[in-house]
This record gives C-alpha cells, sequence and structure tokens, in this order.
C-alpha cells in the first residue's frame, strides 16, 4: 500500500494574500484537484494532507464535500516542509509500504504519471517525477556566471516522490535536524547516499507559485484531465408532476402561491428534477431515480434543492462547471411570470455563478397537453 502526503501548508507567500490551495480550479479547490488525482490511483491506499494550522478544519470539510474517500487525517503543517512532512508521518498507516509526498500546490498531475513513479519506486526502492530540462541552466555566484552545467544532465525535480517507507524513515533519523534545509524530499535520501531513480512525466505538471501560474494551470486543466471532445457535454431532463389538493408547489426552490401543489416524493420541485436529469445525462451517471431512489425515506419530502447541491458536487468532482442552463416550465396554472426572477436568482446561488448562465422560462399548451392536471419542465445543460 502507498500512503500519500499531501503537503498544503505552505504560506503562499508570492500570492498577494490569495492562498492558493484554497484558489480555484476546474471548480474546486487547487489541493483538492491534486487529492482527486491520487483518488483514483489503485495504489494508494490512503491519503493524508497538511495543512495550515488555522485552515485544517476547512481542508476536512472541503475534501468531505468533494468525495476524497481516501483522506486518512488532516495535520497541522510545521514552520518548513521538513517539519510538516514529519507531522504528516507520524499519521502514516503501518499497513504502507510506500510512502509519497506531493506539493498540494500541483493539481495537473495525473493518475497515470502518480502510477509510473510508484511503479519505478516499487522497481528501485525511490523514484521521483522530474521534467528535463530544456533550457540552459547557469551556476552564478554574487550576480555573475561561474559555471554551465551541462544541460543532457540536469532534470526539474517534481512530485511526487515516492519511496520505500522503511528506508525513507531509516534516513529521515540519520541526517536529524540537517533536514531542516531541505527543499525537496529526495534530498534526504541523496544526504545518505541512496539511489533515486528519474522519473520522466510531462512538461505540464507545475507548481503554482505566483498569480500567474493559476491562470496558466485554469488554462491547462481541462486538457489534463479530460479526453478530446470531453471539454464540453450536453444533457437534457424532462419530469412531470400532477397537481393535487394538499401540497405546496415548489419551483426552482421558489414556493409558489397555488391551491394545489404537486405530487412526489420529495418536495416534487419538477424543474429541479428536470435540471437534474440534465447534470447527470451530460456526465453519463443515469438519472435522479438512481441516485435519490423513492425507495429510500431519508428523501421523502426532501428539499430539491439540497438534492440539487449534491448533483452540482458531482458534476465537480468530476472536473465541469456549468456553461449554461436553460429550463422551460409547462404549466396551465398558476401564473409564474412573477416568480422567474427568484427561480433564476436561487439557482444561480446553488451553482455559485453569474445570473446571466441561467435561463427560466414558462409557457402553457393551451390546454392540448397537461390541460391542467400537472406540471412539467424541460432543461436543458451545458457543462464545461
Amino acid at each position: 500500500m502507498v500512503s500519500v502526503i499531501i503537503l498544503a501548508a505552505g504560506s503562499s507567500s508570492r500570492m498577494n494574500g490569495i492562498n492558493k490551495q484554497l484558489s480555484e480550479i476546474g471548480g474546486m479547490p487547487v489541493f483538492i484537484a491534486a487529492a482527486r488525482a491520487f483518488e483514483k490511483c489503485e495504489s494508494v491506499g490512503e491519503i493524508i494532507i497538511a495543512a495550515p494550522k488555522e485552515n485544517c478544519k476547512q481542508f476536512e470539510e472541503l475534501a468531505k464535500t468533494y468525495d476524497i474517500k481516501k483522506l486518512s487525517g488532516i495535520v497541522s503543517g510545521g514552520s518548513s516542509r521538513f517539519m510538516s512532512m514529519k507531522n504528516a508521518l507520524s499519521k502514516v498507516s503501518p499497513c504502507a509500504e510506500f510512502v509519497a509526498f506531493h506539493d498540494g500546490a500541483r493539481p495537473l498531475i495525473t493518475p497515470e504519471e502518480i502510477e509510473k513513479v510508484i511503479a519505478d519506486a516499487k522497481k528501485y526502492g525511490a523514484a521521483v517525477a522530474a521534467v528535463k530540462a530544456v533550457d540552459t541552466v547557469k551556476a552564478v555566484s554574487d550576480g555573475f556566471i561561474k559555471a554551465t552545467p551541462p544541460r543532457s544532465s540536469l532534470y526539474y525535480a517534481q512530485t511526487p516522490q515516492v519511496f520505500g517507507k522503511e528506508l525513507f524513515l531509516s534516513c529521515l533519523e540519520k541526517i536529524g535536524e540537517r533536514g531542516e534545509s531541505i527543499t525537496d524530499d529526495s534530498q534526504i535520501l541523496e544526504l545518505c547516499g541512496e539511489d533515486v531513480k528519474i522519473t520522466e512525466i510531462s512538461c505540464c505538471n507545475m507548481k503554482i507559485t505566483r498569480q500567474e501560474d493559476l491562470i496558466m494551470a485554469e488554462a491547462i486543466f481541462p486538457h489534463k484531465t479530460l479526453n478530446g471532445s470531453d471539454k464540453m457535454k450536453i444533457g437534457f431532463g424532462y419530469d412531470v408532476h400532477r397537481l393535487v389538493e394538499g401540497r405546496k408547489l415548489v419551483l426552482c426552490g421558489a414556493d409558489i402561491p397555488c391551491e394545489m401543489g404537486l405530487l412526489g416524493h420529495s418536495d416534487a420541485d419538477v424543474a429541479v428534477h428536470a435540471l437534474m436529469d440534465a447534470i447527470l445525462g451530460a456526465l453519463a451517471l443515469g438519472d435522479i431515480g438512481k441516485l435519490f431512489p423513492d425507495s429510500d425515506m431519508q428523501y421523502k419530502d426532501a428539499d430539491s434543492m439540497k438534492l440539487l447541491a449534491r448533483v452540482i458536487e458531482l458534476m465537480k468532482e468530476n472536473g465541469f462547471a456549468l456553461g449554461n442552463l436553460d429550463i422551460t416550465i409547462v404549466a396551465e396554472k398558476p401564473k409564474l411570470a412573477p416568480y422567474i426572477m427568484q427561480m433564476r436568482e436561487n439557482l444561480a446561488d446553488a451553482f455559485g455563478c453569474d445570473l446571466s448562465k441561467i435561463s427560466v422560462k414558462a409557457t402553457t399548451e393551451e390546454s392540448l397537453g397537461l390541460a391542467g392536471k400537472g406540471i412539467g419542465a424541460y432543461a436543458v445543460v451545458i457543462i464545461e
């Protein structure tokens, strides 16, 4: 088993007051994007996150929100990378045979690249993700060039870095406090004369250090996480419920004054049900009946806007954000025009997006279709 330590306790000193770990990329926090790549790796048994002391609870809640199931703990980071590493190592499972370290500010790593580094570590005892140097590197002293090392022998060390657990702990004990000055986890083995294998990966595994890095990473992210034409998906949803006495009428989370309401296991918000089906359809994840079965009493009279929140989480977990949505509500009665803006605002709040991405319309079927016996809704979404 591989135990993964994600180091996300840095000060973000070059981000002009922005916590880079909590900045969003692809609709999720940066450290979550990194954690999700490890979540998908079969070799990974647990994930431990070293977070800023003041943000540990927030990091834990975000990990739960984005369904990081392999999370085994959040630890408080130390004053240096070395101390954060030591704090996290205390939480590693006794069952772990290998330990991997990854920068929380490297959200573009892929599961395939991770497994490649792990495979080399299992073969050689230690392996480091790296990219071959393409620029000429100069050794400088006092602002003047002193040497030009051969570029052919130079690599940019990145993460993940994976080591046999016992080997790493043994080296850690040998170097003692000398480790305080390390900038790279493999240096601990180097100081003990141990060999570390270089595993070449793609050049896109950048570390977010400055604000402009976040812009570049956001541009690269879809290409690293999606395949080919999957940059955009379109989904369609339809639902209909019968009008009955003794029920509230709720549409897009808005309470609509009416002598009748819609019959259903939940609050029967037909417009939100159509919307959820559209999102799930775009993701090829089935429908709301599969996700929220009416045989499950926990969904009895459930608030459909809360169910929508879970569907939005699934969308984000799959690397997508809302492009735009369009809902048409079909109802002979009541008149819905006065409530359209409230519906749009409710949905914009749910997605955390601008109102311009949300369209809600109402129409009748001139008594030719549902003819007043119910209300139906059609929804179309684009997710990117």
